[in-house]
């Protein structure tokens, strides 16, 4: 399997945000399987147009923990959940965050707006960036996000710190901060790196989530419970299989 680098540049940035890891082979040819289950109870809502949308109605995720509130900013989530990536996933952003029209793109969604969104206690959610890439079951997810992380640095993110927030065998988030460096101000970046299996195969997702480092303390449970609302849609419901 080769794999590419492929370079995203987002607006009203003057640097590159990510260079993220794609494959050469692509996810679109994924074999029929069974649906994976959630690991928590989901609530009802009615069903929405689109094959994908429907599946709205089995369930809205829940945390698997319930973050912590921050300075009285408990995690915020939309009501309705995104179907993003060819509508194979379904998330729930952060309260105020709107997800760019999904256009087909099955590895590649983000969510950008002039100045930002403003979410919970009046914070700023910069940007989020959605990526799917291949499973490598030679890595661990802690690694896989320390190759992110370099991918970042070669792009002008460097000098930052990191702190790990969870871990499991099949979830990986980090909490980076970087510095102010020329005309981009210093930010903080919530990166959920979580394996998931669609359709039998093993994908891994990576979540990203841009906020002022001021901002980033009281959002972070929102982050967190947004990444934590992934559902993966088996390709017998998603419109694109």
């Amino acid at each position: 399997m080769s794999t590419t680098f492929a370079v995203i540049r987002l607006a009203n940035s003057p640097t590159v945000l990510v260079a993220v890891l794609a494959t050469a082979c692509g996810l679109s040819g994924i074999a029929e399987s069974e649906f994976e289950e959630p690991d928590e109870e989901w609530a009802h809502e009615p069903p929405r147009k689109g094959n994908a949308r429907a599946i709205i109605a089995l369930a809205q995720t829940q945390p698997k923990a319930e973050p912590e509130p921050v300075e009285g900013c408990p995690a915020d989530l939309a009501v309705t959940p995104a179907a993003l990536l060819q509508e194979s996933v379904l998330v729930r952003p952060p309260k105020g965050v709107e997800f760019s029209p999904d256009e087909g793109n099955p590895v590649f969604a983000q969510a950008i707006a002039n100045g930002g969104f403003v979410s919970v206690c009046d914070t700023t959610v910069r940007r989020v960036v959605f990526l799917a890439i291949d499973h490598d079951p030679t890595k661990t997810l802690s690694e896989a996000t320390d190759e992110f992380a370099s991918t970042l640095a070669t792009q002008g993110y460097v000098d930052g710190t990191s702190e790990v927030t969870y871990d499991d065998h099949r979830e990986h988030h980090r909490h980076f901060e970087f510095p102010a460096a020329g005309r981009s101000p210093a930010v903080a970046l919530y990166v959920a790196m979580l394996q998931r299996k669609r359709d039998g195969d093993a994908v891994t997702y990576v979540l990203v989530y841009e906020a002022l480092p001021d901002d980033y303390r009281r959002l972070e449970p929102t982050f967190q419970a947004s990444s934590n609302s992934l559902l993966v849609v088996p390709t017998a419901v998603s419109p694109h299989p």
